[in-house]
């Protein structure tokens, strides 16, 4: 018998420490490429090129200012994509909401989903984290496990699983271990609780 709780992002939440990682990844990311390949180029081609040294300034300063607007852009879209995010394991569907200025929602019945996995990245285990990939079929029965042979492709994509949902994958990164257990059991539990009808889809 599947528990009757609700599961929100209230009550597992997408923890702070993961987009404060998160954040920290891209822009020290940026930052790399920007000093080990980016800089370098400019450096060379303003050494050797004779052209207009006025004109290499300002198309090397604007280039610059939006690198760094992109880098600082990128982890205020994360913190607003996860203010904006919103999740709930209900009895027959997941409802899905996500959008910081085009609002997107979706209810998925438990039967269309293929599969259910957990999957933590070397650094989001040293951080006690671990996220939630779920895969979606437009028709056909769902099944409530992974198999074998996707475990490791799929245990292997965990840091490109993405914050919400995108086509028919859906990303609940970012949960701490026990909660990120705790929604995988309840979700396989539904899933077969929950077999697919005629005519049931996805919206």
């Amino acid at each position: 018998m599947v528990s009757p709780k609700i599961i929100t992002e209230i009550t597992h939440p997408i923890e702070r420490r993961w987009v404060i990682k998160t954040c920290l990844v891209i822009i020290v990311v940026g930052i790399l490429a920007l000093c080990l390949v980016i800089m370098p180029g400019i450096i060379f081609k303003a050494r050797f090129d004779s052209s207009d040294t006025m004109a290499n300034t300002l198309g090397f300063g604007l280039f610059f200012f939006f690198y760094c607007m992109v880098i600082i852009g990128q982890p205020l879209n994360v913190v607003f994509s996860k203010k904006n995010y919103h999740y709930t394991i209900g009895e027959k569907f997941i409802i899905l909401k996500q959008g910081i200025f085009s609002k997107s929602e979706r209810h998925i019945p438990y039967g269309r989903i293929q599969c259910v996995y957990l999957c933590q990245s070397l650094l989001n285990r040293m951080l006690g984290l671990a996220s939630i990939g779920i895969e979606t079929a437009s028709e056909g029965a769902g099944v409530a496990f992974l198999e074998d042979k996707k475990k490791n492709q799929q245990e292997g994509a965990s840091f490109m699983l993405p914050l919400g949902f995108f086509n028919n994958r859906i990303g609940i990164p970012g949960l701490s271990y026990d909660n990120a257990v705790d929604l995988r059991d309840t979700l396989r539990e539904l899933i077969k609780s929950n077999p697919i009808e005629d005519g049931q889809s996805g919206l």
